[in-house]
């Protein structure tokens, strides 16, 4: 399920769960795990510096 798709079935519902401050925190979660995700991906990724920083 796509983040657009999340984010649509989330405006169709959002009466019953909720608020657009919902829906924006959502897709804004959403969309901050996927560009985490591919930072983190690869030897020069954020999560690999990181490790390597504490790691020495």
């Amino acid at each position: 399920m796509s983040l657009l798709k999340i984010y649509h079935w989330l405006r169709a519902n959002q009466g019953t769960i909720g608020t657009d401050w919902f829906v924006l925190t959502a897709v804004i979660l959403g969309t901050a795990i996927v560009v985490l995700a591919s930072i983190q991906a690869g030897p020069n990724g954020l999560a690999y510096n990181v490790a390597t920083y504490f790691t020495g």
